[in-house]
């Protein structure tokens, strides 16, 4: 229900409203979508439909530390699933490389 609602969009939308201004909401919508990566459906729909992981990427660097651990656990999570058949990393993956 989740992956097929606008929740998913929704949060991407307050992500990019809130992110550059305030850590404990970045926090929060991190651990959101990081619950939302552990369901098939709702991290395929998270991770393609956003550039979420992109941003997460660019967390990599923000000036918290409780992000940064939190964005590497995302990136980590995206290593795992964003795979060719054959093993190979994905797009996603391949960036976070």
């Amino acid at each position: 229900m989740i992956a097929s609602s606008t929740l998913i969009g929704l949060l991407y939308q307050l992500w990019e409203e809130k992110r550059n201004n305030d850590t404990e909401l970045l926090l929060q919508l991190i651990h959101c979508f990081h619950k939302l990566f552990l369901f098939d459906t709702s991290r395929e729909e998270a991770m393609y439909s956003t550039r979420i992981v992109i941003d997460i990427i660019d967390c990599l660097n923000h000036k918290s530390i409780m992000v940064r651990q939190k964005a590497t656990q995302m990136c980590d999570i995206v290593l795992e699933f964003d795979r060719d058949k054959n093993g190979d990393f994905g797009n996603l993956g391949k960036k976070i490389q």
